[in-house]
């Protein structure tokens, strides 16, 4: 995570957003939040509501971390189901953020 929270500031204003899923529930909110602004991990944070086994299954998760990449259009390039190297996903990224 660490190393999301720097690209977002390198690449953040050519486009790039992180953002952040907690699959834990809405009840943590205020534990998460704390535990974000602690760490000083600026990125966007979304909270899901919908049951773990539906999230799972929609998102198609078999293990965390995982980590999507998609384009400028929303389209999902990448899918790293246990997590990803750093440099590979900087140079995946560096790479969408060159098509305008």
């Amino acid at each position: 995570m660490p190393h999301l929270v720097q690209m977002q500031s390198k690449y953040g204003k050519e486009g790039f957003q992180a953002v952040t899923v907690n699959l834990d529930g809405p009840d943590l909110k205020p534990k998460v939040e704390k535990f974000l602004r602690d760490k000083k991990i600026d990125v966007l944070n979304l909270m899901l509501k919908e049951d773990p086994k539906v999230i799972e299954q929609r998102l198609h998760i078999e293990g965390l971390p995982l980590v999507y990449v998609f384009d400028r259009e929303g389209v999902r390039e990448k899918k790293y189901p246990d997590g990803v190297e750093d440099e590979e996903l900087e140079k995946l990224v560096e790479q969408l953020l060159k098509k305008k």
